[in-house]
């Protein structure tokens, strides 16, 4: 089955920008998001995104939504995200952020620049398409740690309530063909 065609294209006429330095990454989120009927700008680094966003005449022109890249030379996702939450014009812009790093201290930081989404890279488009579409709906999307030790993510109240007693151990089965993966996904869990 293709995977394409069961994924919400309710993403017509949504205007989201790419950071991110890698030209492969770049075009591939772009074909992506095209094929969901996005609008999409992209900048190579964040100084050039900055440019691009200041350059906005109104609010009307402003992006519903940022796709970042973490690491990027001279200017990484943190210090852009920061530069972005200054712009009043800007500050309730949704960002999904990607990364190759589990850094939990990382993670961290970008929550308290108002980031509830942060994903994984490689990049697989249906989980790209839950997160933007749950992103623009300002809905909360559940962490593998979250899952795991039975806690729920409430959609519209942001904050998370255990859904059952946390003493007991889940069982999560890992669907995946690739060893490193398997092993990433475990080793997220068991933390």
């Amino acid at each position: 089955a293709n995977e394409e065609a069961v994924l919400d294209a309710s993403l017509s006429n949504r205007k989201i920008l790419v950071v991110d330095d890698n030209e492969v990454n770049r075009s591939i989120l772009k074909e992506y998001l095209t094929s969901w009927g996005a609008e999409v700008v992209l900048a190579k680094a964040g100084e050039e995104a900055l440019r691009l966003l200041n350059s906005r005449a109104d609010a009307s022109e402003t992006p519903d939504l940022i796709l970042l890249d973490y690491h990027m030379p001279e200017m990484d996702g943190l210090e852009f995200l920061a530069a972005v939450r200054s712009n009043p014009m800007l500050h309730n812009t949704g960002v999904i952020v990607l990364s190759s790093v589990d850094d939990d201290s990382v993670a961290g930081q970008f929550r308290q620049l108002g980031v509830t989404h942060l994903m994984p890279k490689p990049v697989r488009a249906k989980l790209l398409n839950s997160s933007i579409n749950a992103q623009l709906q300002e809905e909360v999307l559940p962490t593998l740690k979250e899952i795991a030790s039975g806690v729920q993510v409430k959609a519209h109240g942001k904050k998370a309530t255990p859904i059952s007693d946390n003493s007991a151990k889940r069982r999560i089965l890992i669907a995946e063909d690739n060893h490193v993966n398997r092993m990433v996904l475990a080793n997220k869990i068991d933390h």
